[in-house]
C-alpha cells in the first residue's frame, strides 16, 4: 500500500475531553457549522469527527497548534443536538 502523504492519527477519549480540545484549537472566528458544534455541544457516544491539526512555527521557534476549521467534518454520529 502507498503511505498517507501526511500522518494520521486517530485518538478515542470522553465527549467533554474533546469539546475542550475543540474549544482550545479551532480559532476563535471559526464560524463553519461543524466549528460551532464542536466547540459548544458533546460529540455522541461512539462519534468519530475528523479534521487537519496543523503545527504552526512564530519566529522565536515557538510552535502552535490549530484546527483548519474548514476541514472539520463529522464521520460517524456527529455532535449532540
Amino acid at each position: 500500500t502507498t503511505p498517507h502523504p501526511s500522518p494520521c492519527i486517530i485518538v478515542g477519549g470522553h465527549s467533554l475531553w474533546f469539546r475542550s480540545f475543540f474549544r482550545e484549537f479551532l480559532p476563535d472566528k471559526a464560524t463553519e457549522t461543524y466549528c460551532v458544534a464542536a466547540k459548544n455541544k458533546k460529540m455522541r457516544n461512539g462519534g468519530a469527527v475528523a479534521f487537519t491539526l496543523r503545527c504552526l512555527t512564530d519566529n522565536a521557534g515557538v510552535k502552535q497548534y490549530k484546527i483548519v476549521p474548514e476541514s472539520v467534518r463529522v464521520v460517524f454520529m456527529g455532535f449532540s443536538k
